[in-house]
């Protein structure tokens, strides 16, 4: 409920912000952003400093995973007072890469909020910019060879998220793509919903890795998964069993989770006779 509540006193003070300027279309000719937290229109590029390379976290994974660091950013943070940057990085050999939006913990500690991944494309630029006048940063991100994807906040994804203690990417395709994100920002109060007749499921890809292949499932309080099998690049290696309860279940994953590249969670049952089934929350360390 708190990322709930925060998200609402930030979208009001950013939108009197906004009104108060005349209107996203009027910020062209005025830049003076200084206030991180306040979108205006699509000129978000005065908010983005770059920094230096060579200071970006999470180096020492991508190298061992086969990735190496691009660009390292300051990026706007939604929260008034949090730090925030971005880091866009590729495969060293290959197409593929990926953007970590990362925080300052509580112990200044660098931590990933958001994880894109991107499969034989390459990320070349992300800028935050304002899509839908709803007081939120939505960004825009350009792809090698020119195409241009544009994410909208509380739509696609959400830089309110906890963050993390896994690298999982989380904004993978899924049967019901809708909202996805919710499954992956610390929020038990928000949640992922899905046709349960169709047995849904969610890919997860995993391009730094695993560090103990510990999975976590928090579901929602109604429409409950209750059996889920485990896929690894592919191929049925477990399926789970889960209680009827709103607590985090912890699972040990198969040892060919920790080599696989992508993690494919299908709920096969749920709990009760409901159309749809929930998930609230999941990780995989």
């Amino acid at each position: 409920m708190t990322h709930i509540l925060t998200r609402f006193l930030v979208s009001v003070v950013a939108l009197t912000a906004i009104a108060g300027c005349g209107g996203s279309s009027d910020n062209s000719s005025n830049n003076d952003q200084s206030n991180n937290s306040r979108p205006a229109g699509s000129a978000g590029s005065n908010l983005v400093e770059v920094l230096d390379l060579k200071d970006a976290p999470y180096q020492g994974l991508m190298k061992k995973a086969g990735y190496k660091a691009t660009q390292f950013k300051r990026f706007p943070a939604q929260t008034p007072g949090v730090k925030a940057s971005v880091v866009l990085y590729e495969a060293t050999s290959g197409k593929d890469g990926g953007i970590l939006y990362v925080q300052n913990n509580r112990t200044g500690k660098p931590s990933i909020v958001y994880h894109w991944y991107f499969k034989n494309q390459k990320p070349t630029s992300i800028m935050p910019t304002e899509l839908n006048g709803d007081g939120l940063w939505d960004v825009r991100i350009g792809m090698n060879g020119g195409k241009t994807i544009e994410y909208r906040q509380d739509e696609d994804f959400t830089f309110f998220a906890r963050t993390r203690d896994d690298l999982i990417a989380t904004n993978g395709p899924s049967s019901e793509k809708k909202l996805l994100y919710r499954c992956f920002d610390g929020d038990s109060t928000s949640v992922w919903v899905a046709s349960a007749g169709g047995k849904p499921w969610i890919d997860i890809h995993i391009p730094l890795g695993l560090s103990d292949g510990i999975l976590m499932i928090q579901s929602s309080l109604t429409e409950q998964a209750n059996e889920v099998e485990i896929k690894v690049d592919g191929k049925t290696v477990q399926t789970l069993r889960l209680k009827q309860t709103t607590l985090k279940q912890i699972f040990q994953l198969d040892e060919a989770a920790r080599s696989g590249k992508v993690i494919r969670v299908v709920v096969k049952s749920s709990h009760g006779s409901g159309p749809d089934v929930q998930i609230a929350e999941i990780s995989i360390r």
